[in-house]
């Protein structure tokens, strides 16, 4: 190899490795200079580009004409290579990225939550916990304009006059923003990122979610159709436990869900989605209530809302109870008692009409056969903690009677069936022709 070339094949490594440098840190911290000619790049290639977003808008094409701008401008400068790197991370994830954050939507990290309590204060979730990381925005004013670009991108804005927002970015990740007035220490982002790894029941029974008799009962009751609640607390995990429970439905069933954002990953062949819009602008929004009434005429055989948290739930409760069969959804609740005893009632007052709390009872016990409950332990794996039956409406007490089918000890760290029966759910079952040996096997009744 001759000198030149020994010298260009040098030159390349360095540029290779001093790129690979920038690429892989966590944090880049710009210094005060590197900030000014970020900022002055991003005026100079706007003042280029301006006309043709506005008439193209940010598309691909415009993007890595804009990226090659980028390269250019920043290969005007005196820097070196790790230098020139730097200010193009940092200046391409001011213009469309999300800035610091950007290193922890890659697809595959175990981040599941992105916490930013002030622009120079970031927290993460991902499987060992919450902590601060060392990442932070440039200011106040970068966290703010990454921000705008976010809720522009879904025909959304956020301004003093309408200082919170929710939004959906490309990926199916779900943020919430706020600004002064309402977070008066400054601007705030929390993105819970969509899971693309749909978890299946041999994930469940490995993370030891629940065991091996407790998901051949909830087979048995989902293929049946059931219809069954799955209830939790935020973060709780009963998205994605819908949406494993929802595999189990048969091929040849027509099946719509609702959601505010669509994160079931349904396989079936004969799936519609559906998906709440709020009000933009003049354009009239579209609540989980109104889609539940609309797809009652799209012919479903099984409706399953992503979660129900309004007056949508006795729209949910009607469908589940006239023809909809094995229909399921979500409630944010922490124990079956309390979805039934509180929850529930909650939920009903949304609705506009006065039900009586008998009237409640009676249409969710003619609604709901099965309760699913999951929970986040203090060590934050998850558990399913009970398979409740709902067993009917007790005139003398005025209360809905749960029977509980299987239990988690904490103090035992197992799951566990209990010696009660669910009689109403297995005369339910055999009221619809169905087999009983799964359920007796484990029920031991004696009907």
């Amino acid at each position: 190899m001759s000198l030149i070339q020994r010298k260009l094949s040098g030159e390349a490594e360095r540029k290779i490795s001093a790129e690979r440098r920038v690429e892989e840190a966590q944090a880049l911290h710009p210094s005060t200079e590197e900030i000014k000619n970020s900022d002055l790049l991003i005026k100079n290639v706007s003042s280029i580009f301006n006309k043709r977003i506005s008439e193209e808008g940010l598309t691909e094409t415009v993007k890595l004409a804009i990226v090659e701008r980028v390269e250019y401008e920043i290969n005007q400068f005196t820097s070196n290579y790790e230098e020139r790197s730097r200010l193009k991370k940092i200046t391409l994830s001011a213009m469309f990225g999300l800035g610091p954050l950007e290193v922890y939507m890659i697809p595959g990290s175990k981040v599941t939550d992105i916490i930013v309590q002030k622009y120079n204060h970031i927290c993460i979730e991902d499987d060992t916990g919450v902590y601060r990381v060392e990442a932070e925005f440039n200011s106040e004013e970068h966290l703010r304009n990454v921000i705008s670009r976010i809720v522009q991108q879904v025909g959304r804005q956020i301004n003093l006059a309408c200082p919170a927002v929710d939004a959906k970015l490309e990926d199916g990740s779900r943020i919430h923003a706020t600004l002064p007035p309402i977070s008066p220490d400054g601007a705030t982002l929390t993105i819970r990122r969509f899971n693309t790894r749909k978890l299946d029941a041999e994930d469940y029974l490995e993370l030891e979610t629940l065991n091996q008799e407790m998901l051949d009962f909830l087979v048995e009751c989902v293929q049946k159709k059931i219809s069954i609640l799955v209830c939790g607390g935020t973060g709780s995990g009963k998205t994605t436990l819908l949406n494993m429970l929802s595999g189990f439905i048969p091929d040849d069933e027509l099946i719509v869900t609702i959601e505010d954002n669509c994160e079931l990953q349904l396989k079936q062949p004969n799936v519609r989605r559906m998906e709440a819009r709020s009000s933009i602008n003049e354009a009239s929004g579209f609540s989980i209530q109104d889609l539940v009434k609309h797809s009652l005429r799209m012919r479903p055989d099984r409706i399953i809302v992503g979660e129900v948290r309004d007056g949508s739930v006795v729209d949910m409760l009607s469908a589940m109870s006239t023809g909809h069969e094995g229909s399921m959804s979500t409630i944010h609740t922490n124990s079956p008692r309390a979805l039934v005893d509180s929850r529930l009632p909650t939920l009903f007052s949304m609705y506009g009409t006065a039900f009586t709390k008998e009237t409640q009872s009676l249409m969710t016990a003619e609604a709901v056969q099965l309760i699913v409950q999951i929970s986040r332990e203090p060590n934050r794996k998850r558990k399913i903690t009970y398979i409740t039956s709902v067993e009917g409406y007790n005139e003398q007490t005025g209360l809905l009677e749960l029977v509980d089918i299987y239990r988690y000890s904490r103090e035992n760290d197992e799951s566990y069936r209990t010696d009660e029966n669910p009689d109403h759910l297995i005369k339910t079952m055999k009221e619809r022709g169905y087999s009983l040996d799964t359920l007796l096997k484990y029920a031991g009744s004696t009907l």
